[in-house]
């Protein structure tokens, strides 16, 4: 059976969001994020999965599978232990030593994140063709797969966030900004000359990696942005060719089911969850408590 049967929970652990999507078939039918530094506890993740499958009125236990990419490990293994509690089904970890369906070519994986990994997947899946992934959240990742799926490796430079917030941060009088630009170069204020650095030069950094990458590559690679400031950076550049927003997401459910026939113990989370095998896991009651119940548990965090 393809992955495209499948009812799947896939989980991005960023740096400071946490994005969960649920897939029916082949199609992402729910969406829902929360600051990755709120779940670093077992409760505060029951209680976001909890509403998070309230919200689409679906049994937890009913899922065929999770997965989960992460680059936070200490988030990682409580949202493992929720997912074992509350839905009763152990995630997969994404990780290089899996099924990709591209070669990984990068002198040490076991340090390459997880985010590009599925990101090289879902674009190389998607367009066939070699390729740049460039995508902007707390940092900045640039990565090159071949004309024949070949992850080669990329660059990581700070977000532009992070631009934005140290120059309010470390100055004392140059104020926070919004992440908008008029147009012009030379500004004529203090708001539109930070304006005109940050977004423009910023641009202007992916616009000349891109170029440069391309003249490294010897070949027009087809330039894919995602993450949560593509758009913006879309807008402007000249090099990017499309925006894929959930491609992080459709990775990891790309992999998943590349690899959901095999036996997943060698995963290193594993180790702390052997304890499945001994005790299984008591039936779902989660579907027959009353709402009421549910709130109460949810209050408690339990």
């Amino acid at each position: 059976m393809s992955c495209i049967d499948y009812l799947i929970l896939v989980i991005d652990i960023g740096n400071t969001h946490v994005v969960c999507g649920l897939y029916k078939h082949h199609a992402l039918i729910h969406l829902e994020r929360c600051d990755t530094a709120v779940l670093q506890k077992r409760a505060a993740c029951i209680t976001f999965l909890q509403a998070f499958f309230d919200a689409v009125q679906l049994d937890p236990c009913s899922l065929d599978g999770i997965a989960i990419a992460s680059v936070v490990p200490k988030a990682t293994a409580s949202l493992c232990r929720a997912c074992l509690n509350f839905c009763r089904r152990e995630p997969l970890i994404i990780g290089p030593e899996l099924e990709l369906g591209i070669r990984i070519a990068y002198t040490t994986p076991h340090t390459l994140g997880t985010d590009r990994i599925v990101n090289a997947v879902a674009a190389f899946e998607k367009y066939k063709r070699g390729l740049i992934v460039i995508d902007s959240g707390t940092a900045t990742t640039f990565d090159v797969v071949t004309d024949d799926g070949c992850y080669q490796g990329g660059a990581i430079a700070p977000g532009i966030t992070m631009m934005r917030d140290a120059l309010s941060h470390r100055t004392a009088q140059l104020p926070f900004i919004t992440l908008e630009w008029n147009g012009r170069a030379i500004g004529s204020s203090t708001i539109e000359c930070l304006q005109s650095g940050i977004v423009a030069g910023y641009v202007s950094l992916v616009d000349g990696m891109v170029e440069r990458m391309r003249l490294e590559a010897g070949k027009n690679l087809y330039a894919v942005a995602t993450g949560g400031l593509s758009d913006l950076l879309a807008r402007y550049s000249k090099t990017i060719d499309v925006v894929e927003p959930h491609l992080t997401l459709e990775g990891i459910r790309l992999i998943y089911g590349k690899n959901k026939k095999n036996n997943f113990r060698h995963n290193h989370y594993n180790a702390h969850l052997k304890h499945r095998d001994r005790n299984p896991s008591p039936p779902c009651i989660y579907k027959d408590m009353p709402l009421a119940k549910k709130n109460i548990l949810r209050r408690r965090g339990t």
